[in-house]
C-alpha cells in the first residue's frame, strides 16, 4: 500500500502481519504492533492509518491469503 491504508472488515478469521513504512494499524480500534502477527476475528475490521516519519509503502499478509475473493 502507498501512503495510506484502508480499512477491510473481515468475514473469516485470519493471522496478519504489517510491515514496512510505520503506520498505525488498529483492529475495532484498538491498536496493534507492526512487524509482529496478530489474529482478526470474523466481523472485526482493520484499519490501517497514513505512513508516519517517512518511508512510502507498507505491506499486508494475510495467511493462506483471500481464499473466499
Amino acid at each position: 500500500m502507498t501512503l495510506t491504508g484502508p480499512e477491510l472488515l473481515f468475514t473469516a478469521p485470519a493471522v496478519l502481519a504489517v510491515c514496512g513504512a510505520q503506520v498505525l494499524v488498529t483492529i475495532d480500534g484498538e491498536e496493534n504492533p507492526m512487524w509482529s502477527r496478530f489474529v482478526i476475528q470474523a466481523g472485526q475490521k482493520l484499519k490501517m492509518g497514513k505512513v508516519e516519519n517517512g518511508g512510502l509503502r507498507f505491506y499486508l499478509a494475510v495467511k493462506g491469503g483471500f481464499p473466499e475473493m
